[in-house]
């Protein structure tokens, strides 16, 4: 009983370690843009592109963000049958929101992001297709500023290279890096095609 937990002990170990030593490396992910639809809500003010085998909710219909109003949550296909019961950090989702007026929260985007991100770390300030100042966060945060508003978009599913969901299964564990990247590749399309609406 004790050789069968040391071994399973050892075998997550080495898998976490392989993931950790190919976080490194960027892996691409081919994401077919014809099977995207286009999500537009008027309420909140905004359009995006996002995968057609995935369904849009409104946040104030779903468990995982606490009823935020002014809120939409994307549910990507469930990748991992082995989970049976995640906690919300450990589903495939990606949450948009509508943070607010920007004249609330500061006089410069780059003060105003520092307020919402905290300790994460900024990897890259871009413009996107429709010329909104985009703030690129490490473990899948992302804020839009536009001239009046602020918008949030998160990946819930976390980093493998620094949390492994419990009660997947070792095929599951194996495809955990893959999986990741095409989530952030969803992402990256979401806040690239992301467009206010009047």
């Amino acid at each position: 009983m004790k050789n069968k937990k040391n071994l399973i002990i050892i075998s997550l170990l080495l898998v976490c370690g392989f993931l950790v030593y190919n976080y490194t490396k960027t892996s691409e992910v081919n994401i077919d843009k014809k099977n995207f639809n286009t999500y537009e809500n008027i309420e909140y003010g905004y359009k995006f592109e996002y995968p057609k085998e995935a369904n849009v909710v409104d946040g104030k219909d779903f468990p995982s963000t606490f009823n935020k109003k002014n809120s939409v949550v994307i549910l990507l296909p469930e990748k991992y049958e082995s989970l049976k019961d995640p906690h919300y950090i450990d589903r495939d989702e990606i949450q948009i929101e509508l943070l607010g007026e920007k004249q609330n929260f500061g006089e410069t985007n780059e003060e105003i992001i520092k307020k919402f991100s905290g300790k994460t770390k900024l990897l890259e300030q871009v413009k996107n297709k429709k010329n909104l100042e985009v703030f690129i966060f490490s473990l899948g945060q992302v804020y839009i500023v536009s001239d009046d508003l602020i918008y949030s978009i998160h990946l819930l599913r976390q980093d493998p290279s620094i949390f492994i969901p419990q009660g997947l299964s070792e095929k599951d564990i194996l495809n955990l890096e893959e999986n990741y990247n095409y989530e952030l590749n969803i992402l990256e399309n979401i806040y690239s095609t992301f467009e206010i609406i009047k």
